[in-house]
C-alpha cells in the first residue's frame, strides 16, 4: 500500500515539475528499451523494482507505459534505499544506482531534483 501511495504522488510531484522525467529520463529509457524490448531477462538489470505485469515484463517498461511509470518505480526504489540508509539496516540487493551507468544516471539525476542530492548509500564497490 505505501509503495502504490509513494508511486502516485511522485506521479504528482514530477507534474509539477513540469513534468520532469520525460525530458530528462525519456533519451535513457528509450535507449534501454530499444537493446531489450520486452525482454526480462534483459531488463533486468535496469528495473527499479521487481514489479511484473502479464507475460513477464517489469512494470517500469511494460509496452504502454511511458517513462513516467519508470521515474515513480525509481522514486520507490530511492526510498527504500534511502530508507534503509537511515535505519541502518542492510539492502536486500546491491544500490541500484550500482548496476549500471544508466542506473547511475537516473538515480542521480532522480535525488538532484527532488530529493536535494541526498544519498545516504555508501560508494559503489565498482563504478558502473
Amino acid at each position: 500500500m505505501r509503495d502504490t501511495l509513494f508511486h502516485e504522488v511522485f506521479h504528482l510531484n514530477d507534474a509539477a515539475h513540469g513534468g520532469w522525467s520525460e525530458g530528462a529520463l525519456e533519451p535513457l529509457v528509450a535507449s534501454i528499451r530499444r537493446r531489450c524490448g520486452t525482454n526480462s531477462r534483459c531488463l533486468a538489470p535496469y528495473a527499479p523494482n521487481a514489479t511484473k505485469v502479464r507475460g513477464g515484463t517489469y512494470y517500469a517498461f511494460q509496452p504502454g507505459n511511458d517513462v513516467r511509470e519508470y521515474a515513480a518505480e525509481l522514486a520507490i526504489r530511492y526510498f527504500h534505499e534511502q530508507e534503509a540508509a537511515m535505519r541502518g539496516s542492510a539492502l536486500r540487493a546491491p544500490p541500484f544506482r550500482c548496476g549500471s551507468r544508466e542506473n547511475r544516471e537516473a538515480y542521480d539525476a532522480l535525488s538532484a531534483e527532488f530529493f536535494g542530492g541526498l544519498d545516504l548509500l555508501p560508494r559503489c564497490t565498482h563504478e558502473p
